[in-house]
C-alpha cells in the first residue's frame, strides 16, 4: 500500500502557490523594490514572517514608510495607544539599523507615531542612530496628539512633550527634512528653537496648533517665524490654527505659504524678508463685521508671487479693490491665479483689479 502511495502523481500546485513561486523566485533588489511600494510596514512584516525567502528583506529596504495608522485594530475599543506604540516602535527598531552597514543605506524615512511617552525617546534614539552614518535623503515626521479632542490646558502639555522629545534626540532633528505637527501650543521660543537647529527642515506644517494665551490679556499669541540664514524651510502651512496673526520677519528660501485660518485680525499676515516667496495659498473665513483689508498691504514686501490661490469659503470677500498701480510691482511676476468659492450672489467686477495689475497673468481662474 505504501508503494502505491509512493507511486501516485502529486497534486498540481494552485494557481495561487504558483503566481508566490514566481514572485519568490525574483532576485533580492526586485523584490525589495515591490516592498518599498507598500505602504503598510507592518504586514510587510507578517509575511517576512510566513515566508523564509522574505525574512531577511524588510532590513534590506532603502526607503521606509512606518504610519502608525496602520497598527489599529479594526475594532476601535479593543486599543490602547499604549498597545499601538509598544508595537510600533518594536517594529521600527527592527527595522532599523543600529548600527552601520555597508550593504545599506536608508535613503528615506517618513514616520508617523502619536506624541506619547515613553515612547518618544525609543524612537528619535533609533532614527538618531541612522542619521548618524550620513546617507539619508529625506527624513519626515508626522506626529499625533494622543487624544482626538483635546483641551488647551492638553495642548500646552503636549507641546512641552514635543520640546522634550525635540531637545533630548539632536541627531533625529538636526537631519529632518519635513514635519508635520497636529494640537500642539507652542511657548514664545520653541518655533524659533526649532527652526535654528532643524536647519535642513524644507517643510513645516502646523494642523490645530497655536502659541500660550499672553499671561496679561489672555489674547491669542502671533507665530513668529524668524529662520536663520542657513535655513533650507522652503515651505510653511499652518491649517485651523488659532494664531492671532503669522509674522513672517525672515525666511530666505521660503517658496510655498499656505495659510486656512479663521481669524479675526486683517491682515492675518505680516511679511518681513521673503525673497523667494512665489506660491501663495489663503483660506480665510471672514466675518461680516471684519473690514476687508488691500493685497498691496498685506504683499507690500514681496515681488516674486507667480502663483496665488485665494479662498474666500462662500463668506465675505475679505480683500478690497484697489488702483492696479498700487499692485503692479507686486504682482509684476503673477502667472496664475485662483480665486475659490465666491459665494453665488457676488459681483465679480471687483476681480478685475487683479487681471489689470498682473501683465504677465497666463491662467485666470473662478469658482
Amino acid at each position: 500500500m505504501a508503494a502505491a502511495s509512493a507511486c501516485l502523481p502529486r497534486a498540481p500546485p494552485s494557481s495561487d502557490e504558483n503566481e508566490e513561486d514566481r514572485i519568490s523566485a525574483l532576485p533580492d533588489d526586485i523584490l525589495i523594490k515591490i516592498l518599498e511600494r507598500i505602504d503598510d510596514l507592518h504586514a510587510v512584516f507578517q509575511t517576512s514572517t510566513l515566508s523564509r525567502r522574505w525574512a531577511h528583506l524588510p532590513r534590506s529596504l532603502s526607503r521606509l514608510l512606518i504610519e502608525v495608522a496602520n497598527f489599529l485594530p479594526r475594532d476601535e475599543s479593543s486599543w490602547t495607544v499604549h498597545q499601538v506604540m509598544t508595537a510600533y516602535t518594536a517594529v521600527l527598531r527592527r527595522l532599523l539599523p543600529s548600527s552601520p552597514s555597508r550593504n545599506r543605506a536608508i535613503k528615506s524615512l517618513r514616520l508617523s507615531f502619536y506624541l506619547t511617552d515613553p515612547y518618544l525617546c525609543s524612537i528619535g534614539n533609533a532614527v538618531g542612530d541612522v542619521m548618524e552614518h550620513g546617507n539619508t535623503d529625506c527624513l519626515e515626521f508626522i506626529i499625533f496628539a494622543d487624544i482626538r479632542d483635546p483641551s488647551y490646558e492638553q495642548c500646552v502639555v503636549f507641546g512641552q512633550r514635543f520640546m522634550s522629545f525635540f531637545q533630548a534626540c539632536p541627531m533625529a532633528f538636526r537631519c529632518l527634512t519635513s514635519l508635520t505637527l497636529l494640537r500642539v501650543t507652542f511657548r514664545d521660543s520653541d518655533i524659533s528653537d526649532l527652526l535654528n537647529a532643524c536647519n535642513k527642515l524644507e517643510l513645516l506644517s502646523l494642523n490645530s496648533c497655536d502659541c500660550v494665551f499672553d499671561p496679561v490679556t489672555g489674547e491669542d499669541a502671533a507665530l513668529t517665524i524668524h529662520a536663520p540664514p542657513n535655513s533650507a524651510l522652503l515651505a510653511l502651512e499652518t491649517n485651523c490654527c488659532a494664531f492671532a496673526r503669522i509674522d513672517l520677519i525672515q525666511a530666505p528660501k521660503l517658496g510655498r505659504l499656505v495659510c486656512i485660518d479663521s481669524t479675526e485680525v486683517n491682515p492675518p499676515l505680516n511679511f518681513g524678508d521673503v525673497p523667494c516667496l512665489d506660491n501663495i495659498t489663503l483660506r480665510l473665513d471672514a466675518l461680516h463685521w471684519q473690514t476687508p483689508f488691500a493685497l498691496s498691504h498685506l504683499l507690500s514686501n514681496t515681488s516674486t508671487l507667480s502663483i496665488m490661490y485665494l479662498d474666500f469659503a462662500n463668506q465675505m470677500i475679505w480683500i478690497e479693490p484697489e488702483r492696479p498701480k498700487h499692485l503692479s510691482s507686486i504682482l509684476n511676476n503673477l502667472r496664475d491665479v485662483y480665486l475659490y468659492n465666491i459665494f453665488y450672489e457676488c459681483d465679480l467686477n471687483w476681480t478685475m483689479f487683479v487681471l489689470e495689475a498682473a501683465p504677465a497673468l497666463t491662467n485666470f481662474y473662478l469658482k
